[in-house]
């Protein structure tokens, strides 16, 4: 099998800055065919690394339900935001560590007491490029949560039990809160 590293000349074709930056890159390609093709990538805030925020109480991981429009309907999904330039500079290393934690207190009202990264992964390794790392954050039992950034419109606690029935009966499918859960339920201790 062959395996190789390419830097690929990527030009933006269409590009948007309303809200959370988002461009839409090209780059010419040849198929295995030998034919060519316009291979894109979408970019959202400047490619900085996200965060995917697994938040948990004893038992219990906290999720958030969302309008999604873009597949048009309500989802129960882990907390997640896109990282910002003062996180890199606040953790050069694990700004996505930097990324939850904010991520966690806007969007849920809760503080994170113990905070670590667990793992990484890529969106959409096709065409949605973008880095996320999993971080585990511990809320401690009895905390009020405070105000919120009213990104989300429920936050509710669930048992590790019934998140795994909700994967199976599809009430969770985005694809960050399942890698986020998956990198959980398989102990991943990186961090």
């Amino acid at each position: 099998m062959m395996s190789h590293d390419e830097t690929i000349p990527f030009e933006a074709l269409y590009e948007s800055r309303d809200g959370l930056a988002v461009r839409l890159d090209g780059a010419p390609r040849i198929g295995a065919g030998g034919q060519p093709y316009t291979h894109h990538r979408l970019v959202v805030a400047d490619g900085r690394p996200g965060a995917t925020i697994l938040a948990t109480r004893g038992d219990e991981v906290l999720l958030v339900r969302s309008f999604r429009a873009s597949v048009g309907r309500d989802l129960w999904e882990l907390p997640r935001g896109a990282g910002d330039e003062a996180d890199r500079e606040a953790e050069p290393d694990e700004p996505e560590l930097v990324t939850g934690v904010r991520e966690l207190r806007e969007e849920t009202g809760y503080a994170a007491g113990r905070a670590r990264l667990i793992g990484r992964y890529v969106v959409d390794s096709t065409v949605f490029p973008q880095g996320m790392g999993v971080v585990h954050c511990e809320v401690a039992p009895g905390e009020i949560p405070g105000a919120t950034d009213g990104e989300v419109d429920e936050v509710r606690w669930f048992a590790a039990a019934e998140l795994r029935s909700m994967i199976r009966n599809g009430a969770i499918i985005d694809a960050n809160s399942l890698s986020g859960l998956a990198l959980w339920l398989a102990g991943a201790t990186e961090g």
